[in-house]
């Protein structure tokens, strides 16, 4: 078993997660060594970077990545802004930021989770949309929000409602 297969695998039983504050690279790795407090990684791969989830954002300017964004685990399809400087994000993801959050999500201008708005479609989010005051989502759902609501739905922005 090589090394990165030994960082992403949980020896005492525990769930078979990937660490997230390892690093990732671009192409497969095919050896590696640990010498000390340093991994020496070689394969056909260009760069290794930080993980941030499967949402990079990145300033326009200077094109470094943005810290500190949640981390969404899981394919991210849509992504619209909410109007007063965050997101919502709609894919099929099961956690953001370690939380057990599904397919629809929305992070605020300084980059945190809102906890208090959880609709939970039942199905993949593949589009997002902002009209006015209203957020419209599409996807593979049958249910949002408690509510049957066959793959369309539409939220007020100021409540969630």
């Amino acid at each position: 078993m090589g090394l990165l297969a030994q960082v992403c695998i949980s020896i005492s039983g525990q769930s078979i997660r990937p660490s997230p504050n390892f690093p990732v690279t671009d192409g497969p790795v095919i050896c590696s060594l640990l010498l000390s407090n340093t991994i020496f990684l070689g394969g056909s791969f260009q760069s290794v970077s930080p993980y941030c989830g499967t949402v990079a954002p990145v300033n326009a300017t200077s094109g470094q990545l943005i810290n500190k964004f949640p981390r969404i685990s899981g394919p991210v399809s849509a992504v619209v802004g909410d109007g007063v400087g965050g997101w919502f994000i709609g894919g099929n993801f099961t956690f953001v930021e370690g939380l057990p959050l599904q397919n629809l999500v929305h992070v605020t201008a300084s980059n945190s989770v809102d906890t208090t708005w959880e609709p939970v479609p039942d199905g993949a989010v593949q589009a997002l949309a902002v009209s006015g005051n209203t957020l419209l989502v599409g996807g593979a759902f049958q249910h949002i929000a408690n509510q049957p609501r066959s793959g369309l739905a539409a939220f007020a922005i100021t409540n969630g409602s």
